[in-house]
């Protein structure tokens, strides 16, 4: 297995992920991101997130996720919590098989940490 450390800002892979298919998902809008670090069974992106970037309810049923909002709007649901408007400092966790969505109510920035790591996202940055 081969790992991957960036030490600054902006030296990661970086992937657009507008119109991309994610967990069986298409995303509206527009998106990039980098990626961080990436090594055994975890990961870990930055995301550039448009207003209007929209990943419609999904869930995932290979992995768990952790997010912390550096920037911007985020409005989220994630199993019966009830809508929630993240801003800067906010943070989420979604276990496996959890239904959730996400939608950028203004350009954002956001931290992922996803266990075990993902497959599909390893993809978008040319690494799966």
């Amino acid at each position: 297995m081969s790992i991957y450390l960036s030490v600054a800002k902006g030296e990661g892979p970086r992937a657009e992920f507008g119109g991309a298919v994610v967990a069986g998902k298409e995303i509206i809008g527009d998106g990039a991101g980098e990626l961080i670090v990436h090594g055994g069974g975890t990961m870990l992106v930055r995301l550039e997130l448009k207003k209007g970037f929209d990943q419609d309810g999904h869930s995932h049923p290979d992995h768990e996720s952790i997010g912390y909002i550096l920037s911007g709007r985020i409005r989220m649901t994630v199993g019966d919590s009830g809508e929630m408007i993240l801003t800067p400092g906010s943070t989420w966790y979604h276990p496996k098989n959890t239904h959730h969505t996400c939608m950028a109510l203004e350009d954002s920035e956001v931290l992922e940490f996803h266990a075990p790591l993902r497959e599909d996202v390893l993809g978008l940055f040319g690494r799966a």
